[in-house]
């Protein structure tokens, strides 16, 4: 991959290489407060995460 955007540097002009990434937080910020929770994803957008990943389930009363 690497050098597949290497060689796109040199034929291409620089601002058709330009790429943006987000930032997408797995299940929140996981890292800092149990994942899947509302303070995980608090701090995710504190920590300016673009996205975020979560996991939902249907319980037995059919609720998301």
């Amino acid at each position: 991959m690497v050098v597949v955007f290497a060689l796109l540097a040199l034929v291409l002009p620089s601002p058709v290489l330009a790429v943006h990434t987000n930032a997408v937080a797995h299940r929140g910020a996981s890292a800092d407060f149990p994942q899947n929770t509302i303070k995980a994803f608090q701090e995710a957008e504190k920590q300016g995460a673009e996205w975020i990943e979560f996991d939902a389930r249907v319980t037995s009363d059919n609720v998301v």
